[in-house]
């Protein structure tokens, strides 16, 4: 496979009636994904969407989304999920920047002559278009899929072009580092803007598993009863929303040792005492902390729960990723002590084309 898209297609043939993605409202199969995937993109292009195009995203926490947002990808055009709590002035900025002329969800921008669209919309056209649509559209490996903001971390935010040979590569390093199988069913509760995330359906969609989107963690009842309903088997989240589902229902994740496979949490380390805490919570599950960036996905991890005190490790290398040490010049090194510890660099596919 060249694309994620091609993998949805395969994955809606293959595996027709298994869940795909769902959100608090509604849930779809794979063949109904890809269904509304080839419908969608056939409203893009009505609208008059193009190969080259940047489409920017509002990260709704919802289906409609993660439909768009394969969607432009199908036509060769590039989505860019945006922050779906930015002010109107700075998606403009960004608009402008990336010299882009379409906004999928959101309010009419004063500054700048983008053409904002409706979620309602494209969903109406798929209602209302009866005939099939089939996508005839793949795109090479190098062609740009999606450009991802980076948080600013280390600075201010900066665009990053990922690639369809990045995304493979990325996804294959995830899928061998958990373990993850085309069964499971992962509760993702990060913004769906940040590159955790989207990665993390990314996979889900390559392999052929299933995602449920939510952003209600600070509602026990309502987080607790998708895993419920939907069996969830893995679950991925950043430490903050941790700290949050530990404060909001104390020790109610307890229940799901016998369920969940692993859990995984990315963006931030971990600090060593909530990792004791939640492999006393979970005993029987694969708990992950991984270290990377937007740039390079995930390219280290730790199974904490496997490799226990050993304090300030970040874990090893993904399949796809190779690391190596350079000085301050960028040459490369052979780092053996404090002295000549240098620089961790990552290469391999997974890497980003560029900023």
């Amino acid at each position: 496979m060249n694309t994620i898209i091609e993998s949805i297609h395969s994955n809606a043939i293959r595996y027709a009636d298994r869940l795909c993605c769902a959100d608090e409202k509604e849930s779809m199969s794979y063949c109904k994904f890809y269904e509304c995937i080839s419908k969608a993109a056939s409203y893009f292009i009505h609208i008059g969407i193009m190969k080259g195009d940047v489409v920017l995203i509002n990260a709704i926490t919802g289906v409609d989304y993660v439909i768009a947002y394969f969607a432009i990808q199908s036509i060769g055009a590039v989505s860019c999920a945006i922050d779906k709590s930015l002010t109107a002035e700075k998606i403009a900025e960004i608009a402008i920047h990336l010299k882009s002329q379409f906004l999928l969800g959101g309010n009419t921008l004063q500054k700048c002559s983008i053409r904002v669209i409706s979620f309602k919309d494209m969903r109406d056209w798929n209602d209302e278009m009866t005939e099939k649509w089939y996508l005839e559209y793949y795109d090479g490996p190098s062609q740009i899929s999606n450009i991802i903001f980076t948080t600013g971390t280390t600075g201010k935010p900066k665009g990053i072009m990922v690639s369809n040979k990045a995304d493979i590569a990325i996804a294959e390093n995830v899928i061998d580092s958990v373990e993850m199988l085309p069964e499971e069913i992962e509760l993702i509760t990060t913004a769906l803007n940040h590159s955790l995330a989207i990665r993390r359906i990314t996979t889900a969609l390559y392999i052929g598993s299933g995602v449920i989107l939510s952003d209600s963690y600070f509602f026990p009842e309502v987080f607790f009863g998708l895993i419920e309903k939907y069996r969830v088997t893995a679950m991925t989240l950043v430490p903050a929303i941790l700290n949050i589902i530990f404060t909001t229902s104390q020790d109610r994740i307890r229940r799901y040792n016998d369920t969940f496979h692993y859990v995984q949490i990315g963006s931030a380390p971990l600090h060593e005492n909530i990792k004791e805490e939640l492999i006393k919570m979970l005993p029987d599950v694969r708990l992950y902390n991984t270290y990377g960036m937007t740039e390079s996905g995930c390219s280290i991890i730790l199974e904490f729960s496997k490799y226990r005190g050993r304090k300030g490790c970040i874990g090893r290398t993904t399949i796809n990723t190779q690391l190596l040490f350079v000085d301050e010049n960028n040459q490369f090194i052979e780092s053996t002590s404090k002295e000549t510890a240098g620089r961790m660099v990552f290469r391999g596919d997974m890497n980003m084309s560029g900023y």
